[in-house]
């Protein structure tokens, strides 16, 4: 069942980084299975560990997507922070489907 998890997520925020990010199709999907690949496990985790601060872990997934949406994609400190927001906002939203 955690991969279905993983590859909602990962499909989701693909999506809103090819809306964002309008360059090779392969870099972006690569770029977006490294971001993931690194945050799902880490919020899985502390979301585990302490379900009550689930905001909490969120605005930390935000923070660290944010910083290698910003390296890898080479982008603006705003543009990297809106769609690492936007990205997980949609995740964070699905997960309560």
């Amino acid at each position: 069942m955690l991969i279905f998890y993983f590859l909602i997520t990962f499909i989701s925020e693909l999506f809103l980084y090819l809306l964002f990010f309008r360059k090779n199709f392969l870099q972006t999907l690569f770029y977006c299975f490294l971001i993931n690949l690194l945050s799902w496990p880490l919020a899985q985790l502390f979301n585990g560990l302490f379900p009550a601060c689930f905001l909490v872990v969120e605005l930390c997934v935000v923070f660290i997507e944010f910083s290698l949406i910003f390296l890898l994609f080479q982008t603006s400190l705003r543009r990297a922070l809106l769609v690492s927001f936007l990205a997980n906002l949609l995740s964070a939203c699905l997960s309560f489907l």
